[in-house]
């Protein structure tokens, strides 16, 4: 999350209008997943402290999604970039 959003800051300082836009995807992406990653501590800690067995810890789903936004972000952004260069 931290280089989600400072990829994101780096696109609205220093971008275009279509960076600036990116940017703010990403930054909403990236809180988002901050979000996502303190309600599962947040579970995980109630699961450690009621000591509950046989409870799995691990967050496949959380990992893969996080990879796919990101690469669905830049594929996006790249697209966009490209189609914009060949029109000017």
């Amino acid at each position: 999350c931290l280089i989600l959003g400072g990829l994101s800051l780096a696109l609205l300082n220093f971008g275009d209008r279509l960076g600036q836009i990116a940017g703010i995807v990403f930054g909403i992406v990236a809180i988002g997943f901050m979000l996502y990653a303190l309600i599962q501590f947040w579970a995980r800690a109630d699961r450690l402290s009621k000591k509950e067995r046989g409870v799995k810890f691990e967050d496949m789903t959380g990992a893969l999604v996080l990879v796919a936004v990101v690469f669905l972000g830049v594929g996006i952004n790249f697209g966009l970039r490209f189609i914009n260069d060949r029109k000017h």
